[in-house]
C-alpha cells in the first residue's frame, strides 16, 4: 500500500488501493510475496491502466515478460459463465502452457465506460471479470491469431450469457405446447440443469412448388451450430442450407436430438448438440423450435436411477418381469440402466424397457458382449449400448469393435464413448450412421461377431481347450499352463496353435523326452512360396545350433526362430 501511495497520483490512488486489496484476496501469495513492494505496486498500476477504460465488451492485452517466450495475459469483460473454461479450452487448442494467476470478479462503477470506483462491500457496481494468466510457448506468428480467437470466443460467451434468460424461456415454452404433452417430462428434465442452451432459432417451414420448402427465421437468440447466418427475418430455400441441417428440417419425426459436426468453442471441447421440436400449425406450415448447446456436467455424471421419472419407469419394468427389489438380478439391472443413454430412455416404450431389463438380468450368466438397441433420436443413425465383461476390455479392441460395427451396418460413421467401468462390466455407447435404411438387425449375429473380437486371448484358449478335450480336461490344462505362457507368445500365437503347443508340452511332460511337430504348409503374402513351422519341445533349454545338423540333413532352410520358456 505504501509503495502504491508513493507511485500513484492522488486522483486515482483510492481506486488503485481498492483494486490492490481485491487482487490480494484472489491471488496466491506465492505470486507476489517474494517480489519487492515497488514491483508489486507497478503490477497493480499496470492492471488499473488496463481496466480503467474499456470501450468494448472484451478487452485483451498480452504483455511480453522478461523471460524468453513468456507472456502475461490480461482480459476484462462483463462477468459471465464459462469465461475461464473457454480460455483454458483455447490454451489447449493452441498448445500453449499456462497458469491462471488470478480471477477476481470485481464490482466496478463506470461513467462513460471510464472506471470511477472499485466497490469492495459488494453493493452497487456491475460485476466484471478480470483474468490474469502467465502464458508460455505462444510464438510470435501465432499470437495475433490467438488474440483474435480469444476475442471471438469471449464475445460468444457474452452473447450466450445475455440471451440466457430468453433461451430458458424458449425451452420452457416447448413443454406447454399441446403436441409436446406426451414428452413433457423430458422437456422439464432438460431445464433442471441438464442442458445448457447456447442458441435458439424458430424456423417457419412451408412447402413450395416442385416439393421444395421455404424456410424463414422468426426468432433468433444466442449462437447457433451451423455456418449459415440465421438472423431473424432471413428467408431461404432448402437447397441453400447446410446438408446436415436440411436433413434435420426435412425429417419425418417430431423430435430430433443429435450431435452436430461442429465442435463447441465455449465451455467444453465437445460436439454441439442440436435439439429440435416440430410444431404443426393450422395453416399447413410448421415451426421448428431448434436449440443448440451442450449437455451439462450433471447430465454426464448423474446416475440414471437418480432421475425420478426414469426411476419410476425402470422400477415398473422390473416389477412387470417379477424381479424382486433388492435381488441380485434387480441390482445388476439397475447398475447397467445407470449407464444407459438417458435421453433415449425417455422415449422407450414399456415393452422396450422390459426387453432391455430382461437382457440385463441374463447378462452375467454368459461370457459375451450384449447389444441393446435404443430408440435413436438422430435423423440419420442408431444408438447401441454395448455391454462387455470387464475382462474383455482392451484399448486396442475399441477400434476393432468400431470397424466391425461399421462393416455390419455398412455405416458411413461410427462413434463410441466409454460410459462407465462397472464392477463386472464395461458400458460402451456406439452411434452408427448407416447408409440407407436397415430396419431389421440380426442382434445375435452382431453379438457373436463382437464377442469374438473382444474376447481376450485367455478366454479363447480356454474355449478351444474345452471344446477339443472336454470341460474337465480342458480346464485342467488351462489352469496348468495359462500363467506360464509369456506375453510375447500370446501376442504372436493364435489360441488354436496354442492348443497344439500345449499338447506337445504334455507329450514331453509324460515321456520326459523331446517332441517334434511340423505344421503347414503356410503361404507367404503373395502365395508364391510355401513354408512350414517346426515346433520343438524339450524340458531343457536348447539352442538352434544344436539342431542345425539335423535340419541341414533334411535339406531345410531356417527362415526365423523364436524361443519361449514356459
Amino acid at each position: 500500500a505504501e509503495a502504491i501511495r508513493q507511485q500513484v497520483p492522488p486522483d486515482n490512488r483510492d481506486i488503485i488501493l481498492a483494486l490492490a486489496r481485491e487482487l490480494r484476496m484472489h491471488t496466491p501469495s506465492a505470486f507476489y510475496s517474494l517480489q519487492k513492494p515497488e514491483k508489486v505496486a507497478r503490477w497493480v498500476v499496470d492492471i488499473f491502466e488496463f481496466i480503467k477504460n474499456r470501450p468494448e465488451d472484451v478487452a485483451i492485452e498480452l504483455r511480453s515478460a522478461r523471460r524468453s517466450g513468456q507472456w502475461f495475459l490480461m482480459t476484462n469483460t462483463p462477468d459471465a459463465s464459462f469465461l475461464v473454461d473457454t480460455l483454458q479450452l483455447l490454451f489447449k487448442r493452441f498448445g500453449v502452457r499456462f497458469q491462471i494467476v488470478s480471477h477476481p470478479i470485481l464490482r466496478l462503477k463506470r461513467q462513460r465506460k471510464k472506471l470511477t470506483e472499485v466497490v469492495e462491500d459488494g453493493r452497487g457496481g456491475r460485476p466484471e471479470s478480470l483474468i490474469l494468466a502467465e502464458v508460455q510457448g505462444l510464438r510470435a506468428g501465432v499470437r495475433a491469431r490467438f488474440e483474435q480467437a480469444l476475442r471471438e470466443c469471449f464475445n460468444q460467451v457474452l452473447q450466450i450469457h445475455a440471451a440466457q434468460r430468453r433461451l430458458k424461456s424458449s425451452l420452457k415454452k416447448i413443454e406447454t405446447l399441446p403436441d409436446a404433452q406426451q414428452v413433457r417430462e423430458f422437456w422439464h428434465w432438460l431445464q433442471d440443469g441438464n442442458f445448457i442452451p447456447f442458441g435458439y432459432r424458430c424456423f417457419r417451414i412451408e412447402s413450395a412448388p416442385q416439393q421444395q420448402i421455404q424456410v424463414s427465421i422468426e426468432t433468433s437468440e444466442g449462437i447457433f451450430c451451423t455456418e449459415s447466418d440465421f438472423v431473424q427475418g432471413t428467408q431461404c430455400k432448402a437447397e441453400d442450407l447446410d446438408p446436415a441441417f436440411r436433413c434435420r428440417l426435412e425429417r419425418n419425426e417430431r423430435i430430433v436430438v443429435e450431435e452436430t459436426a461442429e465442435i463447441s468453442t465455449v465451455h467444453r471441447d465437445d460436439h454441439l448438440t442440436y435439439l429440435g421440436w416440430r410444431e404443426e400449425l393450422s395453416d399447413g406450415t410448421y415451426q421448428e423450435h431448434a436449440f443448440c448447446g451442450l449437455f451439462s456436467q450433471r447430465f454426464l455424471e448423474e446416475p440414471t436411477f437418480s432421475i425420478p421419472v426414469l426411476r419410476k419407469r425402470i422400477e415398473q419394468a422390473l416389477a412387470d418381469l417379477g424381479i424382486p427389489r433388492g435381488s441380485h438380478d434387480y441390482s445388476k439391472a439397475i447398475e447397467i440402466f445407470n449407464t444407459f443413454p438417458k435421453v433415449e430412455l425417455f422415449f422407450m416404450e414399456p415393452e422396450e424397457l422390459r426387453q432391455a431389463a430382461r437382457s440385463f438380468t441374463f447378462l452375467y450368466r454368459q461370457d459375451a458382449v450384449k447389444v441393446v438397441p435404443a430408440p435413436s433420436l438422430s435423423v440419420d443413425g442408431r444408438t447401441l449400448l454395448l455391454i462387455l465383461p470387464r475382462e474383455f476390455y482392451q484399448r486396442e479392441n475399441i477400434d476393432r469393435i468400431k470397424s466391425y460395427v461399421r462393416r455390419f451396418f455398412q455405416a458411413q460413421t461410427v462413434t463410441s464413448r466409454i460410459v462407465q467401468m462397472l464392477s463386472d462390466y464395461l458400458s460402451l455407447h456406439v452411434r452408427v450412421a448407416p447408409r440407407g435404411e436397415k430396419d431389421f438387425v440380426d442382434l445375435r449375429r452382431l453379438e457373436m461377431g463382437l464377442t469374438e473380437i473382444a474376447r481376450p486371448w485367455e478366454a479363447k484358449l480356454r474355449i478351444v481347450l474345452e471344446s477339443r478335450l472336454g470341460d474337465e480336461k480342458g480346464r485342467q490344462l488351462f489352469d496348468r499352463y495359462i500363467d506360464g505362457l509369456p506375453r510375447q507368445y500370446r501376442t504372436l500365437t493364435h489360441p488354436r496353435y496354442a492348443l497344439r503347443d500345449i499338447e506337445g508340452m504334455e507329450e514331453v511332460r509324460h515321456t520326459d523326452g523331446e517332441h517334434f511337430s511340423i505344421w503347414g504348409p503356410f503361404h507367404s503374402g503373395d502365395e508364391s512360396e510355401e513354408y512350414y513351422r517346426l515346433q520343438f519341445y524339450s524340458r531343457h533349454e536348447t539352442y538352434l545350433n544344436s539342431l542345425m545338423p539335423l535340419l541341414e540333413n533334411l535339406n531345410l532352410c531356417v527362415i526365423d526362430e523364436l524361443d519361449f520358456t514356459v
